[in-house]
């Protein structure tokens, strides 16, 4: 499983939790992420969350099925791997 975020000083220490489980984990300063984040499921199932500032733990949760738009999260997500580096360096 992979595993990518911003970097942050506050979250480290849940990346790090991540990596001790065996994810592999990145971190990127370049790109600022929205408050939605997405889920790859076998390839064919697409998850995206959204939330507000004033709640995490609630939020909007869409499920996608469709095999392009699926494609086009991995293929960005992929792009975005390849500019990350891993947690802790």
């Amino acid at each position: 499983m992979k595993v990518l975020g911003p970097h942050s000083r506050e979250r480290e220490h849940i990346m790090f939790q991540y990596k001790l489980i065996g994810c592999e984990v990145k971190t990127i300063k370049e790109v600022h992420f929205p408050l939605i984040t997405f889920d790859i499921f076998d390839r064919n199932i697409l998850q995206l969350y959204f939330f507000s500032f004033s709640s995490e733990s609630e939020g909007l949760l869409i499920r996608i099925e469709d095999e392009d738009t699926v494609k086009l999260f991995r293929e960005m997500f992929n792009e975005i791997w390849k500019k990350a580096r891993p947690i802790g360096s």
